[in-house]
């Protein structure tokens, strides 16, 4: 009788220690599929953040009346039937907006030379009128592109303009075709802006082509 309650005891510490080791295998089990969720969304946390940081790519930009250094009014998001626009948003003390300029001017002049003209460069200037026209002037950037001033604020808010230098590639929606938030580190870079635009280029080309066959 004594050896049997022995027995019992010892197979009753053994549950237990099967058990707590069990717990324990589980609590551990349940640990690493949270570490590996959390892991798995963490990108997606980091994308939401930039997505409220910055514009991006898919994103439809309200219309903003702007003017021009010469007075006149410009329509920001918005441009004729298959055309594009290309932002470019500056301030004249900022050393990064300087150290763009070379990428600027060389993706702008590739723009200019689509024989169809279907890009417009606007430059969004965050400083004044006078000290744009300076800017521009210096860095002998083209006076025959339009450079505007946001009428408020809350335009660059909007926008979700935070700081510059910021380049955006608009189809006549106003829908985001292209975001580059800094400066063009590299060729491959401005190259990536570029490939848009070409796509742009061919997809104009194809509805043309398809409503001179209709007619």
């Amino acid at each position: 009788m004594f050896a049997l309650h022995a027995n019992v005891k010892f197979m009753t510490a053994s549950a237990r220690r099967f058990l707590g080791y069990g717990s324990m295998a589980i609590m551990l089990a349940i640990i690493v599929v949270l570490a590996l969720e959390v892991r798995a969304l963490r990108p997606k946390a980091r994308e939401l953040q930039r997505r409220k940081a910055f514009p991006y790519a898919g994103q439809v930009q309200p219309t903003v009346r702007a003017v021009t250094l010469d007075g006149d009014t410009v329509v920001v998001g918005e441009a004729a039937s298959g055309r594009a626009q290309l932002l470019i948003f500056f301030a004249a003390n900022c050393p990064y907006c300087r150290e763009n300029v070379g990428a600027w001017m060389r993706i702008t002049a590739q723009l200019r030379a689509d024989s169809a003209k279907r890009f417009d460069v606007i430059w969004v200037s965050l400083s004044s009128s006078d000290s744009a026209r300076t800017w521009m002037r210096e860095h002998g950037l083209s006076m025959t592109d339009t450079v505007v001033r946001m009428p408020e604020r809350k335009s660059l808010a909007t926008y979700r303009v935070r700081g510059v230098p910021i380049t955006l590639l608009m189809d006549e929606r106003g829908q985001i075709l292209y975001m580059h938030p800094s400066v063009f580190r590299t060729r491959a870079a401005e190259d990536s802006l570029l490939r848009v635009a070409t796509a742009v280029q061919a997809r104009r080309k194809q509805t043309v082509g398809a409503v001179a066959k209709k007619e």
